[in-house]
């Protein structure tokens, strides 16, 4: 069995997608992967970018059979970062803040978005003494200047927050039992350190477990609904943020 962490976040990102045979979808930052299971057999192509190149080799080599799945390792943010193709829907969860110049994080996604299609971004905008990632907004017009610039229009920006039922399976049944297995404090500086990517690499009973009990304690979590979406004012600061884009 694959280990997939707590993927709560696939079911955000589905519950913004009606999936369908001629749907051709990118997902910016792959993470573990996880959501390309739930893709299989219900759309026409899944492409995920993702700097980490070492986690996209193994994902590449995890999917190599199936033709629809392909996997790239880029930098988005640079100019010359192509797939030379476009998408029907762009989606990219917990990355923004990581990247170094956001200007070009949305070039790439205006660059490879059809006429028609949309993309929506999912990330947490903490404050600068707050932050794990790099990249943060003071204000709400310091994002949508950035946005406006890579000639695409918001069509939604609001707040998405974690549901009471959600917020109380992920502390007692994750977060709780992995600070007990999971000794190690270390802050990690790329992907490929994280303890979540050192399980998908080892194959051993522990690691079976452990990706059984992750499968099932987010089967739990999704029993009933994981998030809710309110309307946001002018402070968007530690606040995250769901914003639904389109060509202008």
């Amino acid at each position: 069995m694959r280990y997939c962490s707590f993927a709560t976040r696939d079911y955000l990102i589905l519950e913004n997608l009606t999936l369908s045979q001629d749907l051709s979808l990118l997902e910016i930052g792959v993470g573990l992967g996880s959501v390309v299971e739930k893709m299989i057999g219900k759309v026409k192509e899944y492409y995920g970018v993702d700097i980490a190149c070492e986690v996209i080799d193994y994902l590449t080599l995890l999917y190599k059979d199936i033709s629809f799945v392909h996997f790239n390792c880029l930098d988005v943010c640079k100019d010359s970062s192509s797939l030379n193709k476009k998408f029907n829907v762009i989606f990219s969860t917990h990355t923004l803040e990581h990247v170094d110049f956001p200007q070009g994080y949305f070039n790439f996604i205006k660059k490879h978005l059809k006429l028609n299609g949309f993309a929506f971004v999912v990330f947490p905008n903490e404050t600068q003494d707050k932050h794990h990632g790099i990249a943060w907004f003071d204000n709400k017009n310091e994002l949508l200047e950035i946005i406006d610039k890579a000639n695409l229009k918001v069509t939604k920006l609001l707040e998405v927050k974690e549901t009471i039922w959600h917020r109380t399976i992920k502390k007692l049944f994750w977060e709780i039992p992995k600070s007990i297995i999971l000794r190690n404090k270390k802050n990690p500086q790329t992907f490929e350190e994280t303890d979540a990517f050192k399980i998908i690499k080892s194959h051993n009973l522990k690691t079976n477990i452990i990706a059984f009990y992750a499968k099932i304690v987010t089967e739990l979590a999704a029993i009933f609904p994981l998030h809710e979406y309110k309307e946001i004012g002018e402070n968007i600061q530690n606040k995250t943020l769901f914003v639904r884009l389109i060509h202008k």
